[in-house]
C-alpha cells in the first residue's frame, strides 16, 4: 500500500549572517517541503538547494531542528539521500541563539564534499513519527508563524551552508522571515484636506499680485 502525501508545504528561509555578501539571494534558493505520510503519521522534511536556474553556487552541508520541536515528534529521524550522505551530529544550537537541539545532521565525510549542492538535483528528507498527541496541521502552524528568530515561538529549523560563490565563504540561516515594513499610506481624509489647503494658498497668491 503506498502512502497518502499531503501537498507539499514550503518553508522559507532567511540569512542570519551575510559572510559570502550573497545570503539574501541564496536564502531564496534553499527549498524546504514539508509533506504528511499520514499511513504511516510521520513528517517529511525534504532540503534541496536551488532548481538548476541560475543558482549560487554553494552547499548545505548542517541541518539542526530545535529543541521547541520535540512535543512535535518520537525517537529519531530517518534520513532518505539523494546524492548525499549525511548523519547525525552534535551540536548545540547557541551558534542561533537556542537552547538546545531535537535533531541535528551532518555531510559526510568532510563537508561539503557530500552536502546539498545548488542545481535542485541533490536533496535530503529528513523523516519524523509524529507525536500522537499532536496532529501534522499544528507542526505546520508552528513552522509557518514564526515570530522572531530566537524567541519560543520563533524559528525551529536552521542551516549552515558553505563554499558560497563568489567568495566561498560559509553562512547561517533560519526559516523566519523578517516582516516587511509598512509604508503609510495617507487617509482619504488627509489627502482632501491637503488638496483644500494648495488650492486656498493658490487663491491667496492671485489676490496679491
Amino acid at each position: 500500500m503506498q502512502a497518502t502525501m499531503l501537498s507539499a508545504t514550503p518553508i522559507q528561509f532567511s540569512n542570519l549572517q551575510n559572510n559570502s555578501g550573497v545570503a539574501p539571494a541564496l536564502a531564496a534558493q534553499l527549498f524546504l517541503d514539508v509533506t504528511h505520510d499520514s499511513i504511516n503519521n510521520r513528517a517529511d522534511f525534504t532540503f534541496k538547494n536551488g532548481d538548476g536556474v541560475g543558482d549560487i553556487e554553494s552547499v548545505i552541508t548542517r541541518i539542526f531542528f530545535r529543541n521547541t520541536l520535540q512535543s512535535y515528534f518520537q525517537g529519531s529521524p530517518t534520513l532518505i539521500e539523494t546524492g548525499v550522505e549525511f548523519s547525525q551530529a552534535s551540536y548545540n544550537g547557541a551558534e542561533f541563539g537556542w537552547d538546545s537541539l531535537v535533531y541535528a545532521t551532518d555531510a559526510d565525510p568532510a563537508p561539503p564534499k557530500n552536502g546539498i549542492t545548488a542545481g535542485g538535483i541533490d536533496s535530503l528528507t529528513v523523516s519524523f513519527l509524529l507525536n500522537s498527541s499532536v496532529t501534522f496541521d499544528d507542526l505546520l502552524d508552528f513552522l509557518t508563524n514564526p515570530t522572531n528568530p530566537t524567541g519560543a515561538s520563533g524559528a525551529a529549523i536552521a542551516l549552515h551552508v558553505q563554499s558560497i560563490k563568489p567568495s566561498g565563504d560559509s553562512d547561517k540561516f533560519f526559516n523566519w522571515t523578517p516582516p516587511e515594513t509598512e509604508i503609510p499610506v495617507p487617509e482619504p481624509t488627509s489627502i482632501v484636506l491637503l488638496g483644500i489647503g494648495l488650492i486656498g494658498l493658490g487663491l491667496m497668491s492671485r489676490m496679491r499680485r
